[in-house]
């Protein structure tokens, strides 16, 4: 589990600034009220700012106990805003979770109640390609590699797919979706 980067000096915190705890209370209910964070990443900023990493999760604890900091609904923050246009699949929303230091119990809680890729995927090409998958459903192209508008069209369909693949989504999913959606991208690609 990844966390925040600790401060990159190497300057040891003054212990006389070192938070106790009901100090490190108001800074992070403070923070949290500022800028939501996973207890991990919690944790990680308390210890940047001179906490022992008990004293810090204790800390983070009673704040979890007190309902201040919640990992199951960041997680769910977090996937609500990965959709539509910033689609991706489970996997990938599962790595991004991870990096955010979110607890694996509410990342597994989060999944199983999110859409599955298919869906999330159509999601995306409906939000980011609908205009130009439209041309491409009407679009009647002889399989000529001469032809610029063949090549063009192939060139954006090959895009669309290397888009999909960065966000997670398998080729074999997008395409599985285009054809639902009659098109035929064996016209370009077969």
């Amino acid at each position: 589990m990844s966390c925040d980067r600790v401060s990159d000096s190497a300057a040891v915190p003054d212990p006389a600034a070192v938070p106790g705890e009901a100090e490190a209370r108001a800074l992070v209910i403070e923070r949290q009220s500022r800028l939501s964070s996973s207890s991990g990443r919690l944790v990680a900023w308390l210890m940047g700012r001179g906490m022992s990493e008990e004293a810090a999760r204790d800390c983070v604890a009673g704040l979890e106990r007190d309902g201040y900091v919640d990992d199951y609904a960041y997680a769910a923050s977090v996937a609500r805003a990965r959709q539509g246009r910033r689609s991706e699949s489970r996997q990938a929303l599962r790595q991004r979770l991870e990096r955010l230091a979110v607890k694996p119990e509410a990342i597994a809680a989060c999944l199983s109640a999110c859409p599955g890729d298919l869906s999330r995927a159509a999601d995306w090409l409906r939000s980011n390609h609908r205009p130009t998958l439209l041309a491409l459903r009407d679009a009647t192209p002889d399989r000529d590699e001469e032809d610029e508008s063949w090549r063009r069209d192939r060139a954006t369909l090959i895009g669309i797919l290397r888009q999909a693949e960065g966000r997670g989504f398998m080729s074999s999913d997008i395409l599985a979706i285009l054809r639902r959606w009659q098109i035929e991208p064996e016209r370009w690609l077969g």
